[in-house]
């Protein structure tokens, strides 16, 4: 009898598990789904940063130049087994207002600091990219500023 009821519990574990694999499913597919609606959709012209409201995953192109005096570095991102960052700068619009700039992943030895000088692109830019939310900060989650950088550079884990 009570195998039977051990057994019982087991089989609705299984099944409720199973449940839940099913759901991440439909909603990876819903993502995805929406990823492709995006990138399929037309670019939008940034010309000045009250625009940005409301166009949440939206193709988008923006002239502009990056403010290589400020840099966050995304700490921990992994590419093929190496530890790295993602590179954001601030983009100057032409109302004087910023969009931050996912330029890309560094590698970096500890996972937390890069030299992002050595990668500057100085003048005026045209990007188009993909304007998403980033993720949010953790409570704990800390900053902390890089020192030898070069510019002012800060490292998080993700963006609050």
């Amino acid at each position: 009898m009570l195998v039977a009821l051990v057994a019982l519990a087991l089989a609705g574990t299984c099944v409720r598990l199973g449940v839940w694999q099913l759901a991440r499913w439909q909603g990876k597919r819903d993502a995805n789904a929406s990823l492709r609606a995006a990138l399929a959709s037309p670019e939008v012209p940034l010309r000045d940063a009250r625009a940005l409201v409301g166009l949440a995953a939206r193709r988008v192109r923006a002239l502009g130049a990056y403010d290589e005096s400020l840099h966050v570095l995304l700490s921990d991102r992994w590419r093929k087994e190496q530890p790295g960052v993602e590179l954001l700068t601030p983009m100057r619009l032409a109302d004087g207002g910023a969009l931050l700039v996912d330029r890309g992943w560094l590698p970096s030895a500890d996972g937390i600091s890069a030299r992002p000088h050595e990668h500057a692109e100085p003048g005026p830019r045209a990007i188009a990219g993909l304007l998403v939310a980033m993720p949010r900060a953790r409570p704990g989650d800390a900053w902390a500023r890089v020192t030898g950088a070069g510019a002012n550079v800060w490292s998080a884990r993700a963006l609050d």
